[in-house]
Order: C-alpha cells, then structure tokens, then sequence
C-alpha cells in the first residue's frame, strides 16, 4: 500500500525492525523513521522459586543471555541492550548519555554493575554456587533441577527472542522451558495469571512507561496478593531500601533530586539482579515525504499527538 501511495503514514506499531525493503520503500517517496523509546523488554525473576533465591543463579542468567544478538537478529539492530530499568531516553537513567555530564557528583556515586554476556563468569558463578552439571547437562543441586518455565505470550517476535534466550541458558547448564500464553491469560492480574501465580518463573514482556515512571512495580507493598487480587508486583520482591528511594523518586521536585532517588533506585535492582533487562525497543515508522513537520515519539503516546500541525506538500 506504501508503494502504490495508499498510505501516507504507518506507525510505530506495525514494526518492531525496520522493514526488509527499506531501499524499495525509500524509493517510492518515503522515509523510514526510527527514535529509541521508553518501551523496554526484559525478564523478570519470580523470588518465591526456590533457586531463583540465589543471586548467583539470577546474575549467571543475566551473564548468559546474549542481548546484543537478540538486539541485531531480532530488531535488525534498532533495539540498544539494557542494564538500567530505565531506558537510556530519561534524562534520570543511568544509561542517558548526558546524565553524567548533567549530574557528575551523582554519575560518580552511582555506578551499574558489570553484568554484560559472559558464559564463561557464568558458568564460574553457578560452579560456585554449587549447582553441577548432570549428565543431561542440567545443573541440580540437593536433588533440585534447574529447570522452570520460562514464558511470555504468543507474539512472533517474543518467540524468537525465547528461542535464543532458551539456546544461551542451555548451554550453561540452565533448562528454560519456553512456554507461550495468550495475552489475556499472561496479563490477567488474577490468581489465573501464570506471572502472578508462580507457575511462570521467568517471564518476559515489554514495559510501556514514560519518563516518570517510577519503581512500584517492585516495592513491598505492591506484593501481589492472592486474597485480595490487590498489588502490581508479582515477582514478590521486597527490598526496604528500594521502598525509600521510590518514595524519595515520588516526592522529589528539582530534576537533581529526581535523578538521585532514581539512581539509587537503578543500583539496588541492578546489583540484586531482579530482572535481566533485555533491549530498549525503537519507535519506527514510514512516513510519506509529502507529510511536513512530522516528529517521530519517542514515548507511548503517538506521533500524531502533534497532528494539527502536519500538512502536505
């Protein structure tokens, strides 16, 4: 439809790479856009697991995903690989290009573990740990597997990122056993939802947020709780000092103390490795050259929120 000039416009949802025939597409009299985002996929651990009790396990995960692969296989290379929880775009992340020249005291006192691809540290943390490789080359230890689901929902390109997650843990020593859902099975936010429940162990998705998104989604009292089906944290993670920063992160008001409260916030999930940020997806789209004054978004909200002051040539 774009090379007959039905369409003026496609947006950012139709694409999570930039499309096969971008040459074909520019030829035709259109541009391919592309703006990193505030959308985030990543994994996240379950801490009721028994071996997921262990942040060596969690860390060796971490070390043993390639993301950088998942990043060019998946996303063409469009999707920059994460360390923080908050994606490089917010002038308060860690990983802002510009946050240690905007708050140098801060950069200089905050600092983001090392947890990049590494199968060989990996190996070495779970040798430590004392989880040994059987002969079907899983590791056990006191009669436990280290085997669990690893789910997400059924969208394609979640299935190909589960397929090299899947392949990167097997070979060090982790069985990751790749299940998919229905979206509306996955997000239920009942006692039904495989995340919220335990059944689901490691699970992936994306995070929609906005530059001001904060960190309830790990605090104490978001635990989810089966009785009253009340709280959005379903890992059951519980760190008091992270409570303190996200409180500080909602109180604050100069730019300065926001950055610091979400610095602290950064480095205490980092170094407790609640989750294994995966990559930071991009904005894309085509637009026809004929479309003036288009902004690509680089947040949830589309790019037509600035649509009254598009016209044509």
């Amino acid at each position: 439809q774009v090379k007959t000039k039905e369409l003026d416009i496609v947006f950012s949802e139709a694409f999570n790479a930039p499309p096969a025939d971008k040459a074909g597409i520019e030829a035709a009299g259109y541009k391919v856009v592309s703006r990193p985002s505030v959308t985030w996929e990543h994994m996240d651990f379950y801490f009721e697991y028994g071996p997921f009790k262990d942040k060596a396990v969690r860390q060796a995960i971490m070390q043993g995903v390639n993301r950088k692969r998942i990043s060019d296989v998946v996303y063409a290379g469009t999707a920059g690989v994460m360390n923080s929880v908050v994606p490089p775009v917010a002038y308060h992340s860690l990983e802002n290009p510009d946050f240690a020249k905007n708050f140098p005291d801060l950069a200089a006192k905050y600092k983001l573990p090392n947890n990049d691809y590494n199968p060989t540290s990996a190996n070495a943390l779970l040798d430590g740990a004392g989880w040994v490789k059987g002969a079907d080359n899983i590791r056990a230890k006191g009669g436990v597997k280290l085997s669990y689901e690893y789910a997400t929902t059924t969208q394609a390109v979640r299935q190909q990122i589960q397929a090299l997650v899947s392949a990167d843990l097997k070979a060090i020593g982790v069985d990751a056993v790749t299940k998919n859902y229905g979206a509306d099975v996955f997000f239920a936010g009942d006692n039904t939802d495989p995340r919220a429940n335990g059944t689901t162990k490691l699970a992936e998705f994306a995070y929609v947020g906005q530059v001001d998104s904060d960190y309830s989604s790990w605090t104490c009292d978001q635990r989810f709780n089966p009785d009253t089906l009340a709280g959005v944290n379903n890992q059951q993670y519980c760190n008091h000092e992270l409570d303190a920063a996200n409180g500080e992160f909602g109180a604050s008001v100069s730019q300065k103390e926001v950055a610091e409260a979400s610095a602290k916030a950064q480095v205490i999930l980092a170094n407790d490795v609640v989750v294994v940020p995966l990559v930071q997806r991009a904005n894309i789209e085509i637009v026809s050259n004929a479309l003036q004054n288009h902004v690509e978004t680089n947040s949830s909200v589309p790019s037509t929120f600035r649509a009254a002051q598009w016209w044509f040539k």
